[in-house]
C-alpha cells in the first residue's frame, strides 16, 4: 500500500526539521572553528617567532665567539648575552625603520638562487670584512636558520647552485652548519662517550669508535648537502671534524681544562685527516640518520613561513646586497641606511601578509544568487520548525517557513518576511519541496568530510605547538650550556687578574665551615669585579662554585684524608667477598621485589656510577638526585606500595652495592664537605644528608663483618634509618 500525498508531505517536513537542527549545529561548529583557528594560529605564530629567534641567537652566538678570545668581546656584546630574555620575550622591532625593503631583498634572494649566489660571491670579493657575518648570520637567516625541513631542502638547492658555479666558495657558506643545534648534539654525544683524555695515545681510536656509535644522530639532510660535492669526505672533515679540535672551547671538549695542549690537538687533526674515508663511511646508510619530520601541507601558515629573523648586522649586509644587485642589474630595490645596534633581533615582515586559514570549507558562497546558500541562511535564522498539519491546504516549503513568522520578534518580522520573498523569487517554480531538501542534504554531506579535515588540521596545529614548546626548551638549554662556557672564560679572566689573587685557606680541606666562608667571600669579590668592569652580573653561584672546585679536585682532598682511601678499599673488598651476606642483611619484603626483578634498578645504577665519574661535586649531586627520582619512579610505577625512608634506605644501599664504586667514602665525603657552602639549596641539603647517612650505614656494615665474623649468618637485620 503506497503512502498518501499527505504522508509524504509530513515526512518531508520532518526531514526539514531534522535538517534545520543539523544546520544550526553546523553554524555553532563553524563559530567554534573560526575562534579556535584564530587562537591556535596566534599561539603558533608567537611560539614559532620565539623558537626561530633562539635558533638564530644560538648560531650567531657561536659564530661570534668560538673563534675569538673572551678578552676581545665588546662590553655591549657580552652584556647583551646575559640581558636578553631568551625564554619569554619576542624580539625587539626597530620602529623607526622601514623594514619592508629589507624583506623584499631577502625574498628576492631566496626566490632566485642565481641572484643570491652571484651577489654573495661579489660581496665576498669586494668586502672581505663582511664574509663572517654574511656566511654565518645573513645567509642562514635567509633560510630560516635551517629550522625546518623545508628550509634545509631550499638551502640544499642553493648549495647545488654554488657547487655548479662557485665550488671554491662553498665551504664558507656551509661553515655555519657546525653551529646548528642538531649538529652540536651529534658532536657532543661523540665527545662525551670518549672516556679517555685527548692526550691519551688511544684517543683517535676511541674517537672513531664513538663517531661510529653515534652516527644516527647526524642530520640526514646535512649529509645530503655534502653529497653535492665531488669530495664529500673532505668537506665532512673540514666542516665538522677539524673545527672540533681547532676551536675546542665552544664544543664542550676542553672547556674544563685551564690549559690546552695546542701541539697535541694539531696531532689529532693530522691523524684524523688521514681517516677521511673512514669518517665518511659511517653515514653510508643514510636511512638510519636523524631526519627532520615532514611538515603537513594542510597546516602551513603563511604568516609563519613568510618572515625572516634578522639581526641589525644582517640588515647592513642586506643593504650591500641591494647595492651590488643594482650594479649587476639583478635587483632594483632601495633600502634605507641602518646603523648596527648590536645583537637586536627583528622580524622584517611584508606590509600585507595573507590571512592564514586552516579550513578549506567554503560555507558562504560569494555568489549572491547561490540557491543553497540562501535557502540555508533562511532555515538557520528561522525559529524551530513545528510539525506539519495534515489539514493544511497549502503544502510547500515556503508555507512551512511562513508559519514561523508568528514566533519572530516583531522588530525582525518585516526583514524576515522580505528574506522569504527574496528566496521564493529565486526558487519560483524550478524546485519542488523534495528538490530543496535534496540540495540542502547533498551540500551538508559534502561539507561533513571537510568538518573532519578541519578538526584534524587544528589537532595537527596543536601537536605542532607542543613540539615547538619542546624545541624551545631544548634550544634554551643548549644556549645556556654554551653561555656557561663563556662565563667560565670570564671567570678565568677574573682569576688571572693580579688584583684578584685568592689563596685557599690552610684548613679549607679539613673544615667545611672554612670553605663556606671562603666561598662567600670569593663570590663577593667576583661580583664586585663584574660591577667595576661594568659587566652585567648574574646570580649563579653554582657556576662559581664549580669554578672554585677546579682548584680543589678530589685527588687533593684525598691527600689530606688517607683514612677515606682505606675505607674505600674495605668497602670494595667486602663487596667482592661478602656480597651475598650483605644482601641477606639488608633484604626485606620491599627489597625482594627488586632482587627478583633486578632490571628495575638498571637506570638507577647507571646514575649511581655517574656520581663517581663526575669531577664536580655539584654535577655529582645532580646525578644523585636523578638516581633518587628514578628510585621513586620505579617504586611508584612497579611496586605500587607506599614507601617511606625505612624502605628507601635499603634500596639506596642495594643500588650502591650493585654499582660497586672504587671510591665510595672519598667521593661522598668530598661531596658533603664542599656542598656545605650551598646549604641554601634544599636539593643540596638532601644530598648532603643522604651522603652522610650512606657513609654511616656502610661503616656499620663494615664494622659488623670485621668485628663479628661469626655472626655473619644471623637473621635479617636492617641498618638504622639515616639521621640528619
Amino acid at each position: 500500500m503506497s503512502a498518501s500525498p499527505t504522508d509524504d508531505y509530513v515526512q518531508m517536513v520532518e526531514e526539514l526539521r531534522e535538517l534545520q537542527v543539523k544546520l544550526i549545529k553546523e553554524d555553532t561548529f563553524y563559530e567554534y572553528l573560526e575562534n579556535e583557528t584564530k587562537e591556535t594560529i596566534s599561539k603558533l605564530e608567537k611560539i614559532s617567532y620565539r623558537a626561530r629567534c633562539i635558533q638564530k641567537y644560538i648560531i650567531t652566538f657561536l659564530a661570534s665567539t668560538f673563534r675569538v678570545k673572551p678578552s676581545s668581546y665588546s662590553l655591549q656584546y657580552v652584556n647583551s648575552l646575559f640581558t636578553y630574555d631568551i625564554g619569554q620575550k619576542i624580539p625587539y622591532k626597530i620602529a623607526d625603520i622601514d623594514l619592508d625593503p629589507f624583506y623584499k631583498v631577502g625574498k628576492a634572494c631566496v626566490q632566485d638562487f642565481d641572484i643570491l649566489s652571484n651577489i654573495s660571491v661579489k660581496l665576498i670579493d669586494t668586502h672581505p670584512e663582511f664574509v663572517h657575518n654574511l656566511c654565518n648570520s645573513t645567509i642562514p637567516a635567509l633560510f630560516q636558520n635551517l629550522f625546518t625541513r623545508k628550509s634545509i631542502i631550499e638551502f640544499n638547492n642553493f648549495t647545488k647552485t654554488l657547487f655548479a658555479k662557485f665550488p671554491l666558495y662553498v665551504p664558507r657558506f656551509l661553515s655555519f652548519m657546525l653551529m646548528h643545534p642538531l649538529m652540536s648534539q651529534f658532536i657532543e654525544s661523540v665527545i662525551e662517550e670518549i672516556q679517555v683524555p685527548y692526550t691519551d695515545e688511544n684517543y683517535i681510536e676511541k674517537f672513531i669508535e664513538s663517531w661510529n656509535n653515534n652516527y644516527t644522530l647526524m642530520p640526514k639532510l646535512f649529509i645530503d648537502i655534502l653529497k653535492n660535492s665531488s669530495t664529500p669526505e673532505t668537506l665532512l672533515f673540514d666542516l665538522f671534524v677539524k673545527p672540533i679540535f681547532q676551536f675546542p672551547k665552544m664544543h664542550c671538549l676542553l672547556h674544563q681544562l685551564d690549559e690546552i695542549d695546542e701541539k697535541r690537538l694539531a696531532q689529532i687533526i693530522t691523524q684524523l685527516n688521514t681517516m677521511q674515508d673512514k669518517l665518511w663511511e659511517a653515514f653510508s646508510d643514510s636511512s638510519e640518520l636523524c631526519d627532520f619530520p615532514k611538515e603537513e601541507s594542510n597546516v602551513q601558515i603563511q604568516s609563519i613561513s613568510q618572515f625572516f629573523v634578522f639581526s641589525d648586522e644582517d640588515l647592513v649586509i642586506l643593504s650591500y646586497i641591494a647595492e651590488i644587485g643594482k650594479e649587476m642589474d639583478l635587483l632594483d630595490i632601495d633600502v634605507p641606511e641602518i646603523q648596527p645596534y648590536k645583537v637586536i633581533f627583528i622580524f622584517p615582515e611584508p606590509v600585507e601578509v595573507p590571512q592564514a586559514s586552516m579550513s578549506s570549507i567554503i560555507l558562504y558562497s560569494s555568489q549572491p544568487d547561490d540557491i543553497e546558500m540562501n535557502i540555508r541562511s533562511l532555515i538557520v535564522k528561522c525559529p524551530p520548525i513545528i510539525h506539519a498539519s495534515s489539514l493544511s491546504q497549502e503544502k510547500n516549503f515556503f508555507f512551512e517557513i511562513r508559519k514561523m513568522l508568528a514566533f519572530i520578534p516583531r522588530e525582525e518580522e518585516t526583514s524576515f518576511e522580505l528574506k522569504i520573498v527574496k528566496v521564493e523569487q529565486m526558487v519560483k517554480d524550478r524546485y519542488t519541496f523534495r528538490n530543496i531538501l535534496d540540495i540542502l542534504k547533498n551540500a551538508f554531506e559534502k561539507r561533513s568530510n571537510e568538518h573532519i579535515k578541519s578538526l584534524s588540521n587544528i589537532a595537527q596545529m596543536n601537536n605542532k605547538n607542543k613540539t615547538l614548546h619542546v624545541s624551545i626548551e631544548e634550544l634554551t638549554e643548549h644556549l645556556k650550556n654554551r653561555m656557561s662556557v663563556l662565563r667560565y672564560y670570564l671567570l678565568q679572566s677574573w682569576s688571572n687578574d693580579p688584583q684578584n689573587e685568592i689563596s685557599l685557606p690552610e684548613d679549607v680541606i679539613e673544615n667545611p665551615d672554612t670553605f663556606s666562608e671562603f666561598f662567600t667571600k670569593s663570590y663577593g669579590i667576583w661580583t664586585e669585579w663584574l660591577k667595576n668592569k661594568q659587566f652585567f652580573t648574574w646570580d649563579d653561584t653554582m657556576e662559581f662554585h664549580e669554578f672554585l672546585m677546579r682548584k680543589i679536585p678530589l685527588e687533593k682532598f684525598v691527600e689530606k684524608h688517607q683514612n677515606l682511601v682505606e675505607e674505600d678499599q674495605k668497602f670494595v673488598d667486602l663487596i667482592d667477598n661478602k656480597k651475598d651476606e650483605i644482601m641477606e642483611m639488608i633484604k626485606d619484603k620491599f627489597i625482594k621485589v627488586f632482587l627478583n626483578r633486578p632490571e628495575l634498578l638498571d637506570e638507577a645504577e647507571l646514575y649511581c656510577r655517574q656520581i663517581f665519574t663526575e669531577k664536580s661535586p655539584l654535577e655529582a649531586s645532580n646525578k644523585m638526585h636523578l638516581m633518587f627520582r628514578e628510585l621513586i619512579f620505579v617504586t611508584e610505577s612497579e611496586v605500587k606500595d607506599d614507601a617511606g625512608e625505612n624502605e628507601y634506605t635499603p634500596l639506596r644501599l642495594l643500588v650502591f652495592i650493585r654499582a660497586r664504586p672504587q671510591n665510595l667514602f672519598s667521593k661522598l665525603t668530598y661531596m658533603s664537605h664542599f656542598l656545605y657552602s650551598m646549604m641554601e639549596d634544599p636539593l643540596q641539603v638532601e644530598v648532603i644528608t643522604i651522603c652522610e647517612a650512606l657513609c654511616g650505614h656502610f661503616r656499620e656494615i663494615i664494622d659488623k663483618f670485621t668485628e663479628h665474623p661469626a655472626e655473619e649468618q644471623q637473621e635479617d637485620q636492617e641498618p638504622p634509618s639515616p639521621t640528619t
